[in-house]
């Protein structure tokens, strides 16, 4: 019942930094008992410290439990002879507590002694925000032992309820007679029929508050005994901590970065994405025998996209050889695409393989997926009756294609999966560019089909592109340098990329102010932008610049593609026009211009995009995103 994991070493101080003069000076065994590991719990005293405990050795305290309902309740005695307590107090409380309505049965006294001389803990569940575990050491060896929970005490004042319950008796009683009344006259019945509950309204009946109370009313109390730490019962289970010697001893073969996750990983959380349903997914074990270039092409076509830190990780440890030899596999067979990288379809999809699924044809496989590949690539949302409509591919199985690199948004499409990854060396990033070029290529007019597909408002859809920078001659370069901020020349494929990383932002959030969009083009072009590239950008994204009449500036974006799109315009120009808006002018403006009624759902979704309410009113957000999403 005993795995030993290694060895262990122990410094005299707690000292993180790892400096150069804090020196190992000895190194232990570790074992992880097993005995305990499903029933040991901390329990914690948030108010009070260490030194001044509630319960000292020898003092009689009574505990009980509602195990379903994981609380349990400790029960100390006050000393009444303390001069820090009030006897004037205690026996007010303790009045109050016994107190006897007329008409009732006899109850016990809660306080027989006339003044109050007991307290009570309760306890309330400690999430776990890593993983715990008890150490002993003994012999030069140390055993650990998995908390299984933690729970917290704190005082409950549970005298006032019961003075609250018994003042109350007399008010039940009488609706109690009532009802018994009202039940000897004869009274119509009305039959109805209680409609089948789905799985999501008996989650949320299951975390109403009055559902919780009646399970914990209904659960009885369990009686236990409390011991105390100093006691020779708690140390004959304490000694159930230690565990007998081991013959065999297990080594550590986990990287040094994947343990360090481990250890610090949230509890019940997965360490890394999980591998894509079961296209013949390898174990770590086998896929860590392979060679390097294997072990990267079978992790990516399990994962299909993942950032480059985590491929590192699930790969192992690597030397720097190593890490060249995978980034060449990468580059070969990859595509980087926002912030993360995703397998080629071509490799995913080997020359005979068809879907592993639905045995479509190994053709169709790659068109469908080479056309999500670039309406990502443009910070597109994909929806599946677009990619049927141009692929005639079962809906399901292009459900199966976007799910290892997409998320699904409600009645809105599929985007893809973010990554705020950093660690992918820009040279290696660029090696795709060629690639990419290639897949856009083949991929143009399906891609261009779907984008300017007709809205249900026949509104026409606008293709966002980057204008090509007109051939600037000596003077014009002349007139154009006091420019408000220096800037260098822009080539046209960072401006694509710039405006393609905008109008993802705006995908996302709705709006973007103006410095935002700035700060983000500064930190992946490393260079500041001059006024005319910004503008090109914006325009390329398919965006606008949007101001209101309280000067406030931020970028939009001039269509969707949908059905709201007409919406859109006329809250645009309500918003140039006024500082703030009520829901009833938005409305009445909508019907002014011909436009078809929107749910609220749908109307409080177009408002969000671009502002917040405040007091009842609408204005224009901010639009100052958080650092990582761009």
């Amino acid at each position: 019942m005993v795995e030993s994991v290694g060895t262990m070493s122990v410094v005299p101080s707690v000292n993180f930094s790892m400096e150069e003069d804090d020196p190992v000076v000895a190194e232990v065994d570790v074992y992880l008992a097993q005995s305990l590991k499903d029933s040991l719990y901390l329990f914690q005293f948030p108010l009070r410290p260490f030194n001044k405990p509630y319960f000292l050795p020898g003092e009689e305290v009574s505990a009980r439990v509602k195990a379903n309902q994981k609380l349990i309740e400790l029960k100390g005695q006050l000393d009444a002879d303390s001069e820090f307590y009030d006897p004037n107090a205690g026996e007010v409380l303790a009045q109050n507590a016994n107190f006897k309505a007329e008409g009732i049965e006899a109850q016990p006294l809660f306080a027989p002694k006339g003044h109050l001389d007991s307290y009570t803990l309760q306890s309330s569940t400690a999430p776990l925000c890593t993983h715990y575990a008890v150490g002993a050491l003994c012999d030069g060896e140390l055993h650990l032992t998995t908390i299984h929970g933690a729970v917290q005490f704190r005082p409950a004042l549970v005298h006032l309820d019961e003075a609250d319950s018994r003042r109350r008796a007399p008010e039940r009683r009488e609706e109690k007679m009532k009802e018994e009344e009202d039940d000897d006259e004869p009274t119509a019945v009305t039959v109805t029929f209680k409609r089948k509950e789905t799985e999501k309204t008996i989650a949320a009946r299951k975390k109403s508050h009055s559902y919780m109370q009646k399970q914990l009313d209904e659960e009885s109390w369990c009686s236990i005994k409390y011991v105390h730490s100093a006691d020779d019962a708690a140390r004959q289970h304490k000694s159930r901590l230690y565990t007998a010697k081991t013959s065999a001893v297990i080594p550590m073969k986990t990287p040094r970065p994947a343990y360090l996750r481990a250890l610090t990983a949230m509890p019940g959380t997965a360490l890394a994405p999980p591998p894509t349903a079961v296209r013949g997914a390898m174990n770590r074990k086998d896929i860590a025998a392979l060679s390097v270039a294997d072990r990267v092409l079978t992790v990516m076509r399990q994962s299909e996209l993942l950032s480059y830190s985590t491929l590192l990780e699930q790969l192992g440890l690597l030397s720097d050889a190593e890490e060249h030899t995978a980034q060449q596999v990468l580059q070969q067979n990859c595509l980087h695409l926002g912030g993360a990288w995703v397998i080629r379809s071509e490799v995913l999809y080997p020359e005979g393989k068809n879907s592993w699924k639905t045995n479509a044809p190994r053709r169709v496989m790659l068109k469908a997926r080479n056309i999500i590949l670039a309406l990502f690539q443009q910070g597109r949302t994909v929806r599946r009756s677009d990619i049927w409509a141009v692929t005639k591919l079962n809906p399901e199985e292009i459900r199966e294609i976007l799910k290892p690199i997409a998320v699904r948004t409600a009645n809105e499409g599929w985007n893809l999966r973010p990554s705020t990854d950093t660690q992918s060396p820009r040279d290696l990033e660029k090696g795709s560019d060629a690639a990419w070029r290639d897949l856009l290529e083949e991929t143009a007019e399906a891609v261009n089909a779907i984008i300017n597909k007709p809205s249900p408002t026949d509104l026409p859809a606008v293709t966002p592109h980057v204008p090509p920078r007109p051939r600037q001659t000596a003077r014009m370069r002349a007139e154009e340098a006091p420019r408000a901020m220096p800037a260098t020349e822009m080539a046209q494929g960072s401006a694509e990329t710039l405006a393609l990383a905008l109008r993802r932002l705006l995908l996302t959030h709705g709006a973007v102010s103006p410095e935002k969009a700035r700060q983000t083009f500064l930190a992946q072009h490393g260079d500041l932008i001059s006024d005319s590239d910004f503008e090109a950008i914006v325009t390329g994204a398919g965006g606008r610049f949007l101001s209101s009449s309280g000067a406030l500036t931020i970028i939009v974006l001039r269509e969707r593609g949908d059905s709201e799109d007409q919406h859109r315009a006329v809250l645009y120009g309500l918003f140039e026009r006024s500082e703030t808006l009520k829901k009833g002018d938005v409305v009445k403006a909508f019907e002014a211009a011909g436009l078809a009624a929107l749910s609220n759902p749908v109307y409080m979704r177009l408002l969000k995009e671009i502002a917040v309410s405040k007091s009842s009113v609408w204005q224009l957000k901010p639009g100052k995103c958080d650092e990582g999403d761009a």
